[in-house]
């Protein structure tokens, strides 16, 4: 698939080509599993750098970098390019508070180090199932 066709609703099937469209789908379809417990364990606060080692669609990134406002960082890991491509339009609205990596989450040591997370405060991942290309 091309940048601008993106799979969204891997659940559902559905195909958005509209990046509006595809962040509008990817929080409908998508609900961040265990997001208030996650925010209680990780406690994001400002000026605090993280980890989201499998950002997939954003959820838990989102909530992050809300909670952590004005100055907190994340740093955003995923596999997926699609999903990595879904994530960086759904959290555009972070700016430079937010950078991504296309990788695997065994490799959050080196991407934090390359950069600048290597102090992070907090890392997070989701052990679940997508089928990457």
């Amino acid at each position: 698939m091309g940048r601008g066709h993106i799979a969204t609703g891997r659940r559902r099937g559905q195909t958005v080509t509209d990046g509006r469209a595809a962040v509008q789908a990817s929080q409908t379809l998508h609900t961040p599993v265990l997001l208030q417990e996650t925010m209680a364990w990780l406690q994001p606060r400002p000026g605090g750098l993280y980890i989201d080692g499998t950002v997939g669609m954003g959820g838990h990134a989102e909530a992050i970098l809300e909670r952590s406002s004005p100055d907190g960082r994340l740093l955003a890991i995923d596999r997926d390019p699609q999903a990595l491509d879904l994530a960086q339009q759904r959290l555009a609205a972070f700016g430079d508070r937010v950078v991504f990596e296309r990788a695997r989450f065994d490799a959050m040591a080196e991407a934090a180090a390359r950069h600048g997370f290597a102090a992070f405060r907090a890392c997070c991942w989701t052990w679940g199932s997508r089928r990457c290309s």
